[in-house]
């Protein structure tokens, strides 16, 4: 994909650089991967967030069935092509 050099400038991206796609209601968001601290401490907010609500994660095995797309498809299917 082919970002304008304006953007690219203005948001640190250089070539080879990796970035998060994400849909949304009218288009996608193309955005820049966050450090390893940014996503540990959104990782530690997220959990306490959970914790706060009394939700807990998987037990070993419950996940045996699940594949990782399978939230996507839930959400957003109306944005996946059909053939």
């Amino acid at each position: 994909m082919l970002i304008p050099k304006v953007f690219r400038d203005r948001y640190g991206l250089k070539e080879g650089h990796a970035v998060v796609i994400e849909p949304e209601e009218d288009g996608i968001l193309i955005r820049g991967t966050p450090s390893p601290q940014e996503t540990e401490r959104e990782i530690e907010r997220h959990l306490s967030e959970l914790k706060s609500k009394g939700i807990r994660g998987p037990r070993l095995g419950e996940l045996k069935t699940v594949y990782l797309e399978m939230e996507f498809e839930e959400k957003h299917a109306e944005a996946i092509p059909r053939r």
